[in-house]
């Protein structure tokens, strides 16, 4: 559900001139897909009884996924996800797809941490009705300590950055369900060692979670899934499913520049160098 914030979502294209957007919101080929200003306070976005027409739903009643203002201060307003009943639990989004064939898409988020232990997992899944982790096959987590930001690379966890508590971060997941392989990106104005927008595990692009076997359906879900009751605030979601975009959609936001988009470039030929091993 895509409101119009307190920021307006007007912004030029990298290679284009400034053009007016319309809901869902856009920028270059991103569509906003939730920016959570259009929910009641303290409502859960997938209560279809307080949020009708909301396209989240939750596997069980296990799970928190309550609108609440920004932790940072001001009006805006976030999704604040936990679990608070043990094992693990879901809450996905349906507006996504990217094919099993030739599909490549990107996600844009923000996400911030407000404590040391969370144990979340987001990602994509093909699966018709989620559960917990394994439903995931691109899999990114904040665990252990909420100074870990790791990815499930095949068969391990691994982690590819060390942020810090209450800070937003931007992030970027480039998906190419085709050879099952993740490229992640980050900047943060709260982070001084993320300022300039980067690429995470450079040169080594990220397979999917590997106990879920290869992907032959599209993936068509947006999964977060947690296994304790620590909170993460996520915002200022979009999705292009036309390839990757790097891109900046929320214009108060540095927006890479356009040598930055050599970093993708290079991801991506390494991803091509590996399918053709």
């Amino acid at each position: 559900m895509i409101q119009r914030k307190r920021h307006a979502l007007w912004a030029p294209s990298v290679c284009t001139a400034l053009v007016a957007m319309s809901v869902p919101d856009s920028y270059a080929a991103f569509v906003g897909v939730d920016d959570f200003e259009g929910y009641g306070l303290l409502t859960e976005v997938s209560d279809a009884a307080t949020n009708p027409g909301s396209n989240w739903f939750q596997e069980n009643a296990n799970v928190s996924d309550q609108v609440v203002l920004d932790p940072a201060g001001g009006t805006n307003q976030v999704l604040a996800f936990s679990n608070f009943s043990g094992g693990d639990h879901a809450l996905w989004n349906d507006e996504f797809n990217i094919p099993a064939v030739g599909g490549v898409g990107t996600i844009f988020l923000r996400a911030r941490l407000d404590n040391a232990s969370p144990n979340l997992s987001f990602g994509l899944t093909d699966a018709s009705s989620p559960g917990g982790f394994g439903s995931l096959h691109p899999q990114f987590a904040f665990r252990e300590n909420a100074t870990n930001f790791q990815v499930r690379d095949a068969g391990s966890f691994r982690t590819i950055a060390d942020i810090d508590e209450d800070a937003w971060y931007n992030i970027w997941l480039v998906v190419d369900n085709d050879i099952d392989e993740s490229l992640v990106y980050i900047q943060s104005d709260d982070d001084a060692d993320f300022a300039t927008f980067q690429q995470l595990s450079v040169g080594s692009p990220i397979d999917f979670r590997s106990d879920t076997g290869p992907t032959t359906d599209p993936l068509s879900k947006l999964l977060f899934t947690s296994g304790d009751a620590d909170v993460v605030f996520f915002d200022d979601i979009f999705f292009d499913p036309t390839g990757a975009n790097l891109t900046n959609p929320i214009p108060e936001n540095p927006i890479p520049e356009p040598a930055s988009i050599s970093l993708i470039a290079l991801g991506l030929l390494v991803a091509g160098a590996r399918r053709r091993r």
